[in-house]
């Protein structure tokens, strides 16, 4: 969900960018910013085919695009449209980060990391930029790198609980437990309904020794839907 914020994010931007411009092609702009799936897809493709149109709105559309291969998983074409972004306006934030959303699901966790900071470079206050390229070296088993990164998106970001979770995993990987533990809370404190961040302090409390703790929290991952949660409860001789 959070990845898909990005599009509207960046298309605020472009809309004042283009304030007062008249492009017979706006309804197609248009259903590229806001249309996900096939139907974005086919809005973008008319775009980027429109030779009328601005070079920073056709490297939106790549860059649009290439995102929705991406939630797709068709990753090579992902990372051809970003480039074409990239190509077209070399300091286009959007074009970056996408192709490292990618290159990070295609595990090539160096391209990824690049990108990012690429991104970074460009706009210092990415949140988003942060909290991945955090994820890219926690892949990496970097863990202290990783949560520096998340560190730095809580700053930007103080109310985003997917940083504060991914940076207890990486203190959880570290064994820093309480530490762990307190990233959890402050991540459920947040989304009281976050599924993924109960698990997780279920994990720290489990790995800590803390058993009845451990149990709660699973039994609530399980009640918010996690996948694992009941898998995770048997192991410990439990009845989801």
């Amino acid at each position: 969900m959070v990845m898909r914020l990005v599009k509207g994010i960046v298309a605020f931007g472009l809309f004042v960018f283009i304030a007062g411009a008249v492009l017979a092609s706006q309804r197609d702009y248009e259903d590229c910013v806001g249309e996900f799936g096939d139907g974005g897809i086919a809005a973008c493709t008319r775009v980027i085919q429109d030779r009328s149109e601005s070079v920073r709105r056709r490297a939106f559309a790549f860059a649009s695009r290439g995102f929705e291969y991406y939630v797709k998983r068709d990753y090579d074409r992902a990372i051809a449209d970003c480039n074409e972004a990239i190509r077209l306006d070399p300091k286009f934030v959007l074009g970056y980060f996408n192709r490292g959303l990618a290159h990070r699901a295609k595990g090539d966790y160096d391209r990824a990391i690049a990108d990012y900071s690429e991104a970074i470079r460009l706009d210092p206050k990415y949140a988003l930029a942060f909290s991945n390229r955090g994820i890219a070296y926690s892949n990496k088993k970097d863990y202290d790198r990783a949560i520096a990164d998340y560190s730095e998106a809580i700053r930007l970001d103080p109310k985003n609980a997917l940083a504060f979770n991914d940076r207890g995993i990486a203190y959880s990987n570290k064994k820093d437990y309480d530490r762990a533990i307190a990233d959890y809370n402050e991540a459920i404190r947040l989304n009281p309904k976050y599924a993924s961040a109960y698990n997780n302090r279920g994990f720290a409390y489990r790995d800590k020794g803390d058993r009845e703790r451990a149990i709660a929290d699973l039994r609530k991952a399980g009640e918010f839907g996690h996948p694992t949660a009941g898998e995770e409860l048997r192991k410990l001789g439990v009845t989801p």
